[in-house]
């Protein structure tokens, strides 16, 4: 029994998933968030760090931390992004639970140095029927309405995926619901 639990993941309904309108009010409101805590970071780190390869460092880091922090970590946990909080989604596994910390942060790690670039995820996501990004696929994430409820279930399958030359395998529900080739090639 607890074998079959494992093996299969849920579905929801097709309007209970994020779509372009509210991916891109995301994306734009998060990236506000970053470039404004970013500039406050360089102003001050200016006056601070006197040593111009220690102030690139330095940013650099601090840039990736934080971005990681607040795309990946704070996505997952109950209080979300502004742009999450705005658009009134949340993200959740293939078994509709919170995602992994490795999970999220492998996503948001995927963003910042690909090979899936925002704009390419973006209009991935336009013929999908689950609205996932690549990102989505390759760990297992939906983004959907912060109070959406499963409306069914299905086995979790592994599928091939061969896109731009990388060849991608993820798991993925199967489902009368959704019905999709095991085999894709863009």
């Amino acid at each position: 029994m607890n074998e079959n639990k494992e093996k299969s993941g849920v579905i929801y309904d097709k309007n209970d998933y994020a779509g372009l309108i509210k991916r891109i009010i995301i994306a734009v409101v998060d990236i506000l968030i970053i470039l404004i805590v970013m500039s406050a970071v360089l102003y001050l780190s200016d006056y601070i760090i006197n040593d111009e390869i220690t102030y690139i460092k330095f940013n650099f880091i601090f840039f990736f931390i934080f971005s990681i922090c607040y795309l990946g970590l704070l996505k997952r946990s109950k209080i979300r992004t502004l742009g999450y909080i705005l658009t009134g989604v949340k993200i959740v596994d293939l078994r509709g639970n919170k995602p992994s910390v490795f999970n999220m942060v492998f996503r948001t790690i995927l963003l910042l140095v690909g090979p899936f670039e925002l704009i390419f995820d973006i209009i991935w996501l336009m013929h999908e029927s689950t609205k996932q990004t690549l990102r989505d696929k390759y760990v297992g994430t939906y983004v959907i309405n912060k109070n959406a409820n499963p409306v069914g279930s299905g086995l979790l399958q592994s599928v091939t995926l061969n896109v731009l030359g990388y060849n991608l395998v993820y798991r993925e529900v199967k489902d009368e619901y959704f019905k999709t080739e095991k085999h894709t090639t863009i």
